[in-house]
């Protein structure tokens, strides 16, 4: 109950404050008692303040992961096929060995059809910048997935919290029941889950810049140093914003660094 001030301002309409009862006096088992009445009022607000601000969060993930995951899986399909050897390249190579043996003067001893592509393809090895690019890609779009995932279980999680803590009984019982929930909420890190997915999703971007950049420099050697320019000054940004709440106190910017 340390999160309710007990004004009387803040009573309901239908209880009358009484200055007579100090909390020495107040009958904490009785379902009349004002003080319950008092912090069911408080409490509630506090509680649909919580909870807006984890279905914000939680909506605002939804939406960037959405988009972010869909650009993320479509250039996992444009590089996805440099990991494995281009089916056209193995067809050439064994045309190539077919017209090497017939050209031998023992034809006989030489048949083609004994020629299999799995030698070609066992002395495939992808480039290194080629795994790098798709291992990047790939743990940025599990981590966006995952994202998504959590803050749709956060949307359930704080709707149950709010039907918990707004069941119909004696204001004495929906206080301890408030309570209890609400102490729950707090043990098990509800926050800090709240705080810990947009910089979850912020570990995704990144993962994704980085691979944004090799893959650039796979294709062209001045598009990539555009694309360093803009990702290396949006990062320099990013750290500029997070410490400057450090140095000015009043500053506004937050990040979930």
């Amino acid at each position: 109950m340390s999160e309710v001030v007990s004004q009387q301002e803040s009573l309901p309409p239908n209880v009358k404050w009484d200055a007579s009862v100090t909390p020495e006096k107040a009958t904490y088992n009785d379902s009349s008692g004002a003080i319950f009445s008092i912090y069911i009022a408080q409490a509630q607000k506090i509680d649909e303040d919580n909870v807006e601000n984890w279905k914000g969060v939680a909506d605002r993930i939804l939406i960037f992961t959405g988009l972010f995951s869909s650009t993320v899986a479509t250039f996992i399909a444009i590089s996805y096929p440099n990991l494995q050897q281009d089916p056209n390249i193995i067809t050439q190579s064994i045309l190539t060995q077919i017209s090497q043996q017939l050209s031998n003067a023992t034809s006989n001893l030489n048949d083609p059809s004994g020629i299999s592509n799995t030698s070609i393809r066992s002395s495939f090895v992808p480039p290194r910048s080629v795994v790098f690019i798709n291992s990047v890609w790939f743990l940025s779009l599990v981590l966006s997935l995952i994202c998504a995932l959590l803050a749709t279980l956060l949307q359930q999680w704080a709707h149950k919290y709010l039907h918990a803590v707004r069941q119909d009984h004696a204001p004495h019982v929906r206080a301890h029941i408030r309570e209890y929930f609400s102490r729950g909420a707090r043990k098990f890190g509800i926050s800090g889950l709240v705080e810990a997915l947009p910089f979850l999703l912020l570990v995704s971007v990144h993962l994704f810049f980085a691979g944004l950049v090799a893959f650039a420099f796979r294709a062209n050697h001045t598009v990539a140093y555009f694309t360093v320019a803009i990702v290396g000054f949006c990062f320099l940004s990013y750290i500029a914003l997070t410490l400057m709440p450090f140095i000015f106190h009043d500053c506004p910017y937050y990040t979930p660094l």
